[in-house]
């Protein structure tokens, strides 16, 4: 007896479709990545790596302009923390999230300086990457039927 193969063509076609506009999973994905983003942020540190401590000058110097001495790391004014992922771009084939194209306190704190460890606050940890992933899978699997 054959198999019935009526639908395959349907289904095929589908499968290609989705795998040619991935546009709504990696719009998601901004918004996943955004959100890991903020957590860092929340955590002081980046997929689980704390934060370099600030040292006891910087300490210093917030209090004395009228901000809390140790924390929030990188949230003096919010200004970074708003601007981590200001860019955020997503077409059918990629996904992008960061800081705004030539931030230079972005830039200052993820590279770090002479007199300033970098704190990498766009790192994503592996549970994020899972919930992409997953964001994906559905996008196919829906499209399949």
């Amino acid at each position: 007896m054959p198999w019935d193969m009526s639908d395959v063509d349907t289904k095929d076609y589908a499968l290609c479709g989705a795998l040619l506009d991935m546009t709504a999973p990696m719009q998601l994905s901004t918004e996943i990545v955004a959100a890991g983003i903020d957590q860092n942020f929340d955590r002081e540190s980046a997929a689980g790596d704390a934060w370099a401590e600030l040292e006891d000058s910087t300490i210093e110097d917030r209090e004395r302009h009228g901000y809390d001495g140790e924390h929030p790391i990188l949230e003096r004014t919010r200004r970074l923390r708003e601007g981590a992922s200001a860019f955020r771009e997503a077409t059918a084939s990629s996904a992008a999230v960061g800081p705004a194209e030539g931030d230079k306190i972005a830039a200052y704190h993820l590279e770090g300086t002479s007199r300033m460890p970098a704190r990498d606050f766009l790192v994503q940890s592996d549970r994020t990457e899972d919930v992409i992933e997953i964001a994906i899978l559905d996008h196919l699997t829906h499209a399949s039927g």
